[in-house]
């Protein structure tokens, strides 16, 4: 287990839901894994992964280059401002501007559909 303010150093995963920082050998924390989060949230949104690459240098590249997420156009409409935003902060390739774990669980698209999510619902 990775606890805050915690770092590691061993490379593992898919490489492309992997952070920038994992990527590059980098020593990382746990936010590492709200990229993965993140990367997994825009592809169930898209249908594609954020980056990609022919391999681990050029998605780096690609991620480090990267001027605004590739959303596709035909979900754009359908999408709430908060939910990008909450995107557009999981995939920060910078680890200040990441988006912690309170952080996200304290997002404002998560707060704001917390009464859904706490509605008691039936089984049949």
């Amino acid at each position: 287990t990775l606890y805050p303010g915690n770092y590691a150093e061993k490379v593992c995963g898919s490489p492309l839901y992997m952070a920038p920082e994992v990527l590059q050998f980098q020593r990382y924390d746990e936010k590492v894994d709200m990229w993965s989060v993140g990367a997994i949230l825009f592809e169930l949104l898209n249908g594609y992964p954020p980056f990609s690459g022919r391999n681990n240098v050029q998605l780096v590249r690609n991620i480090n280059s990267c001027k605004h997420l590739p959303f596709s156009q035909l979900i754009v409409p359908a999408l709430h401002p908060d939910c990008v935003d909450m995107c557009l902060k999981l995939l920060s390739a910078n680890t200040v501007d990441r988006l912690s774990f309170n952080e996200f669980y304290h997002h404002r698209f998560l707060r704001r559909n917390s009464a859904i999510l706490r509605a008691p619902f039936h089984i049949p």
